[in-house]
């Protein structure tokens, strides 16, 4: 078995990278043998790209819990410190709590020869600007913070990979596309911000609009095999903060394989290619 680690992008353009060190990996409460002690950059792991952190031998059944214990203090090099946000002018700034961190999730173990374990951080969730403004950044609490790292199978897991179209030009600077199993969007709550000022906090995942030659395209990994809805939101960025703000929700259409009344069936092991146009 392969323990993977992945991550979804933060909001914040202030944020040039986020490091933490991690010291150990437990399943059910037992260190996973084959795991050294390292530090790693999450930033570098972003739309479907993930690092192997361990390679082992375990039993095959079903887990229920993965637990993360990281060092604050000092880097895999014993540098300080272990754990930090690198910001756009290089400034860094430690983050501390988090230390040890259990995702309790039911994950299968089966018999096939290939099964990789992936710990999917999303940054956005989990991150928070600090009260101090000294302090840069800090962990969001413990209830957002576990809310905000899935642990999954990844050959359970499908994709959408979809092309971005809009009618009428939102002149947005950020357009990113969430996806929600069906029926659990609730716009009053999503677009509130929660007790760590989250917006979109019970969405799976999310990706970002990016231009390339090929037109506009997202991209969002990892998903479970289920039936997703998806929403598409307008962001502009402050110049001063380095942070988007939500402007609105565009409405969408999603046209493409799998696709239904805009309803996208995710299958395990499969790619589904959508075409999505918002007015």
């Amino acid at each position: 078995m392969q323990i993977e680690i992945t991550d979804a992008a933060s909001d914040d353009e202030n944020i040039q990278g986020v490091y933490i060190t991690i010291n150990e990996i437990r399943l059910d409460g037992q260190s996973v043998s084959g795991f050294t002690r390292q530090t790693i950059d999450l930033t570098d792991y972003q739309n479907g790209v993930t690092r192997v952190l361990a390679t082992a031998t375990v039993e095959r059944k079903t887990y229920n819990s993965l637990t993360i214990v990281t060092d604050p203090a000092t880097d895999a090099s014993g540098a300080s410190p272990g754990a930090y946000v690198l910001s756009s002018n290089n400034t860094k700034y430690p983050l501390t709590g988090g230390n040890e961190i259990t995702i309790t999730s039911e994950f299968e173990v089966n018999g096939d020869d290939n099964n990789s374990i992936l710990i999917d951080f999303d940054l956005r969730k989990i991150l928070a600007r600090a009260a101090d403004p000294n302090a840069g950044y800090q962990w969001v609490g413990t209830d957002d913070l576990l809310r905000g790292i899935r642990v999954l199978n990844k050959e359970e897991t499908g994709t959408i990979r979809g092309t971005y179209e809009e009618e009428v030009p939102s002149n947005a600077d950020l357009v990113v596309v969430y996806a929600y199993p069906q029926g659990t969007f609730n716009t009053i709550s999503e677009t509130t911000p929660s007790g760590s000022s989250i917006q979109f906090a019970h969405a799976t995942a999310s990706g970002a609009v990016t231009t390339s030659l090929s037109g506009n395209n997202f991209v969002i990994p990892f998903l479970e095999d289920r039936n997703y809805e998806l929403r598409y939101a307008a962001y502009n960025l402050d110049g001063s903060t380095g942070q988007y703000t939500l402007v609105s929700l565009l409405r969408g259409t999603a046209t493409g394989n799998g696709v239904s009344n805009d309803v996208i069936d995710i299958q395990e092991g499969q790619t589904s290619d959508i075409n999505v146009s918002t007015n």
